[in-house]
């Protein structure tokens, strides 16, 4: 995505911060000098445009229905890793830096201990959020 405009101070950054399509609707409002609001998991990234320490959320998690067999189910991802969970009970899971095309699928191999903190993180934060 490429933000230009007014109150926009950070030019030609690349920014790091989880950002979804639903965080648009309260960055919006803030433009707008509205308030925002809570019906919707909308966090306004309009601080960011001008500060990059600003604090933001810490994962991103959407759900995919499909009438296509074994294509329903969610995701959830976090700075590093993204774990997809299909309603047939597969699972895969990825890391950005070292995978961005999303190729090789961690959980068909033993995970270090830094891969099975993240699945167990991700899982648990997955099940807080669907419950």
């Amino acid at each position: 995505m490429v933000v230009s405009g007014a109150g926009v101070s950070r030019k030609g950054a690349i920014e790091e911060a989880l950002i979804t399509n639903v965080d648009l609707y309260n960055t919006f409002l803030e433009i707008a000098g509205e308030e925002p609001q809570d019906q919707l998991d909308s966090q306004s990234f309009f601080a960011l445009l001008q500060n990059a320490s600003t604090a933001q959320r810490s994962y991103n998690y959407t759900e995919v229905l499909s009438s296509r067999p074994n294509r329903s189910g969610y995701t959830i991802g976090n700075n590093q890793y993204k774990l997809m969970v299909f309603d047939n009970g597969s699972q895969a899971l990825y890391q950005y830096h070292i995978d961005p095309d999303q190729t090789t699928n961690l959980l068909e191999s033993t995970l270090d201990s830094e891969a099975s903190e993240a699945y167990q993180a991700l899982l648990l934060e997955a099940n807080r959020i669907r419950d």
